[in-house]
């Protein structure tokens, strides 16, 4: 067993346990010779992960993970050599896709973000830049220089300094640089030899992350459920102190909302901007909840004299991975929704879409832009200019005009009217910088201002 378990370890593996114990004794020594409070740090940590949750929901990734090999061992695609690639999956990778699931809010968001982003990763990093190891004085070397690029790239992406992203964006074009020559001379290596790499340890060091990973969904989508319910209640909580329908209320809750995370989070959204302390008013607001649901699965058809359907509007950007929240009322007569932030390639920088009307019809649509860092001014108009088109093609299934994205481009004030809405062009220049934001507005005529 033993010579099993030390064939799945590598001169890469052995690098890296190589300086984790050199640095862990330069920082003990440092510690002992300066008395510092690092030892006191490492201590606060211990006691901080050992809190009961943490504690649990390691040991329910423990089991799983266990679980997991049973299942793997008894299909014959899993053996000792595997060891390692287990214990890291689990320490590793197995805590960061629960740490990422708790930031996730909806179903699609978990299996986005958090297991396909990290099943592409695995696959890349198993078969691309794992496959091929060098030398032991080679691999000492490389992982000690991606080792320091690593925490540097960490640490600059916390700045919000200008200088300090830009430094973040040439670690990680380093780091890129690295992850291609790895990828190069692996490919070099799989065509000169191919029979090093075709063998079964090999096949098991790329499928067993892989394997890991799926067995990990039943656990890690049952603490996503938990993790949703407990900052639900932790929150309707205070507001439920003198309700005498509080027991009854949470019930009625679990019972109809179930596993429905995404009518969930809407009930926190109506609960946040309403003062919900009754049986009567919940079981109203769910049944408005299942109704939208319902209304979005077979939207109603809306005519462009009359404006746009909400539940289409607020996906005239899905492909660009752009959608706006719960549409909702914020007053007696306007209803309200706004997007997530559109990410460019500044940090400072960001694109949001609103949509807002009556309950039935959405009367106008918003694009704005928002520049801080005025040094990518030009791409982040161009990427702007690109949703206009988007959206506005997607709203009246006809091509932009090309002197609006003009004017959008020359950040000039404009307005042009067509038979059923408005177009306006709007444009602000922040007071302490050279920043500025602009707004692509399509009203229609029926909206109510």
């Amino acid at each position: 067993m033993i010579e099993t378990i030390l064939k799945g370890i590598n001169n890469r593996d052995i690098a890296s346990f190589f300086w984790v114990v050199v640095v862990s004794l330069f920082l003990i020594i440092q510690s002992m010779k300066t008395k510092s409070n690092l030892l006191n740090a490492v201590k606060d940590v211990f006691v901080a992960a050992s809190q009961y949750k943490l504690i649990i929901i390691f040991f329910i990734l423990l089991i799983n993970t266990l679980f997991s090999v049973y299942v793997l061992i008894y299909l014959d695609l899993w053996d000792f050599s595997q060891t390692k690639n287990t214990f890291l999956w689990l320490i590793v990778t197995g805590l960061a896709i629960i740490g990422k699931s708790f930031s996730s809010d909806n179903y699609k968001n978990l299996l986005n973000e958090t297991i396909l982003t990290n099943l592409k990763l695995t696959i890349f990093l198993e078969f691309f830049i794992n496959l091929y190891v060098f030398s032991l004085p080679i691999e000492i070397f490389l992982v000690f220089i991606t080792s320091i690029l690593v925490i540097l790239s960490v640490f600059s992406e916390k700045k919000n300094e200008v200088n300090e992203v830009k430094v973040h964006q040439f670690l990680n074009t380093i780091l890129s640089a690295i992850g291609i020559l790895l990828f190069i001379i692996t490919i070099y290596k799989f065509i000169e030899n191919p029979d090093n790499f075709l063998n079964q340890l090999t096949v098991l060091n790329l499928i067993t992350p892989i394997n890991l990973t799926l067995l990990s969904l039943p656990s890690i989508l049952i603490l996503f459920i938990i993790k949703s319910y407990e900052n639900f209640f932790t929150y309707y909580n205070q507001r439920l102190k003198h309700s005498t329908e509080a027991k009854e209320i949470k019930i009625a809750i679990l019972r109809r909302i179930n596993f429905k995370i995404d009518n969930l989070n809407k009930l926190r959204t109506l609960v946040a901007s309403k003062n919900l302390l009754s049986l009567t008013e919940i079981h109203e607001t769910i049944n408005f909840i299942e109704k939208q649901k319902k209304l979005k699965a077979n939207p109603p058809l809306v005519l462009l004299p009359q404006g746009w359907s909400p539940y289409l509007a607020s996906n005239f950007l899905e492909k660009q991975r752009i959608q706006c929240s719960f549409y909702k009322a914020i007053d007696n007569e306007e209803w309200f929704a706004s997007s997530n932030s559109y990410e460019l390639s500044n940090f400072f920088n960001n694109i949001f879409y609103y949509i807002s009307g009556t309950e039935i019809h959405v009367t106008r649509l918003s694009l704005k832009l928002s520049v801080s860092d005025v040094s990518t001014k030009d791409s982040d108009l161009d990427s702007f200019c690109s949703l206009i088109s988007q959206l506005y093609f997607s709203a009246t299934f006809e091509n932009i005009e090309d002197i609006i994205l003009s004017k959008v481009s020359a950040l000039e004030d404009f307005q042009i009217n067509y038979e059923y809405y408005t177009i306006y062009i709007e444009t602000t220049n922040y007071i302490n910088n050279n920043g500025f934001s602009v707004s692509f507005i399509m009203k229609n005529h029926n909206h109510i201002n």
